[in-house]
């Protein structure tokens, strides 16, 4: 089996962090954790829902600018890379590349799954493509 078969149809939890619930990046953190042993920092104090967009927002474009995070080039995205979206104009969303062109995310309202982040509704809403730097090539 595929590794992200384990983490399809997990249900949505408002700053959950664990597989009884999560949130975008609850998913995002458990599947680095156990897939690649990379720990990230929850942000559960950052945010009390996710209701808060500016709030997350902040605490997603901190992490990006601790340098954590490498952006990628498009076209050239590999599984265990970020995909972050705009949501109401801020940096709202994140799903894990499964492969070029797909995604495995959760959001409010609908269980963990694979989708086309390529599709007009998500393309529209791409800002980047991160590589957490536990992933990139020592230089």
């Amino acid at each position: 089996m595929h590794w992200s078969g384990s983490y399809l149809g997990l249900p949505f939890v408002s700053l959950g962090r664990g597989r009884g619930g999560l949130d975008c990046y609850g998913l995002v953190r458990l599947v680095l954790a156990e897939e690649r042993g990379i720990t990230l920092p929850s942000y559960t104090e950052a945010y009390a829902s996710v209701g808060e967009r500016a709030e997350i927002a902040a605490a997603l474009s901190g992490a990006i600018a601790q340098r954590m995070w490498r952006e990628v080039p498009p076209g050239r995205e590999q599984p265990f890379d970020i995909a972050l979206f705009s949501v109401f104009g801020r940096p709202l969303h994140v799903g894990v590349v499964v492969r070029s062109g797909l995604m495995l995310h959760v959001s409010d309202g609908h269980d963990s799954r694979i989708e086309d982040y390529r599709a007009p509704i998500w393309a529209a809403r791409l800002i980047a493509i991160y590589r957490h730097e536990a992933l990139c090539p020592s230089s």
